[in-house]
C-alpha cells in the first residue's frame, strides 16, 4: 500500500498542476477576448461629431467600424429641426427641416445589449437670400490662385450655404466648387456666384503673365550687349 501511495501522490500533484495551468490560461484567454471585444467596440465612431446644414438640405450620417453582428438605431432629440429620413444598418439620411440645433443619438447593439452610444450635434442655418462679390475686377498672374470665397458676402451671415460658382471661360480662369479661382492662361473672363434662389453676382477676372524680375531683365540686357 505504501508503494502504491508513493506512486499515486506524484501523479496526483502533476494532474492538479496541469489543471491549475489550464484554468489560468482559460482565464487569461477570456480576459484577452473581453479586452479585444471592448477595444473593437471602442473603435466604433460616427463620421462627424458636429455639422452645420442649410435648411431643407440632407446629409448621410454613418457609423464606422461596426461588424456584421452589430445593429444600430438613430434618434433625433428634436425631429422638428432635424429628422431621420431613412436609415440602414450603418447609416441614416438626416434632413434639416427648421433653423435651430438638435442632437442625433445613435445606439449600437450586439444582440439585445447596447455596446456603444454615440451622438453628434447638427446645427441648421437659414438659406442665403443674397450674394455679393465686393470687387468689380480681380487681377491675378498666370498659374496663381485667388480665394473668392474669402471676400464674398452672403446674407444672412449665419448661413452656411455655398453658392454655385462658374466661369464664362474656364480655359482662362477656372473656379472650384469652394470658390478658389485658378489662372490658366492670359486673358479676361467673368466669374459668377449663384444661389439656389436665383440671386447671383459677377466679377471680371484678368489673367496676366507674371512680371519679369529685375535679375532676369539685367541678364537679358547683358546678353543683348554681348551680341552687339
Amino acid at each position: 500500500m505504501k508503494n502504491k501511495h508513493r506512486f499515486f501522490m506524484p501523479v496526483f500533484f502533476a494532474v492538479m498542476l496541469l489543471l491549475s495551468i489550464s484554468a489560468i490560461q482559460s482565464t487569461a484567454y477570456a480576459k484577452n477576448t473581453k479586452s479585444d471585444s471592448n477595444s473593437s467596440e471602442a473603435s466604433i465612431q460616427l463620421n462627424i461629431k458636429k455639422k452645420s446644414l442649410v435648411k431643407k438640405s440632407t446629409y448621410r450620417l454613418r457609423v464606422r467600424r461596426t461588424s456584421s453582428s452589430h445593429t444600430t438605431t438613430f434618434r433625433s432629440s428634436n425631429p422638428q429641426i432635424v429628422s431621420i429620413k431613412k436609415s440602414s444598418r450603418t447609416s441614416a439620411l438626416i434632413r434639416a427641416r427648421k433653423v435651430g440645433s438638435a442632437t442625433i443619438e445613435v445606439a449600437v447593439f450586439e444582440g439585445d445589449t447596447v455596446v456603444r452610444s454615440l451622438s453628434c450635434k447638427i446645427t441648421v442655418t437659414p438659406s442665403a437670400f443674397s450674394v455679393r462679390i465686393p470687387v468689380n475686377r480681380i487681377v491675378i498672374h498666370l498659374h496663381q490662385t485667388y480665394a473668392l470665397d474669402k471676400i464674398m458676402v452672403l446674407k444672412p451671415k449665419t448661413t452656411v450655404e455655398l453658392p454655385y460658382f462658374s466661369s464664362y471661360n474656364s480655359t482662362i480662369a477656372s473656379i472650384s466648387p469652394r470658390g478658389v479661382i485658378t489662372a490658366k492662361q492670359p486673358g479676361t473672363t467673368i466669374i459668377k456666384a449663384s444661389l439656389a434662389n436665383g440671386k447671383s453676382d459677377t466679377c471680371k477676372v484678368i489673367v496676366k503673365k507674371p512680371p519679369r524680375s529685375n535679375k532676369n531683365q539685367s541678364k537679358l540686357k547683358k546678353e543683348r550687349a554681348k551680341t552687339i
